[in-house]
């Protein structure tokens, strides 16, 4: 947690970002698609 401190906003931001972009781009379409319902429906309640 410390050494988060020592960077800038802007690559805290990235890394926060980047990780769940990169492991939901690794995901096949179909996944993607079930994922995409499975939130949808997390939504709708």
């Amino acid at each position: 947690m410390l050494l988060l401190l020592g960077l800038p906003l802007w690559v805290v931001l990235l890394v926060v970002v980047g990780i769940p972009a990169a492991g939901y781009l690794a995901l096949d379409p179909s996944q993607r698609r079930r994922l995409r319902r499975l939130s949808r429906k997390e939504i709708g309640r």
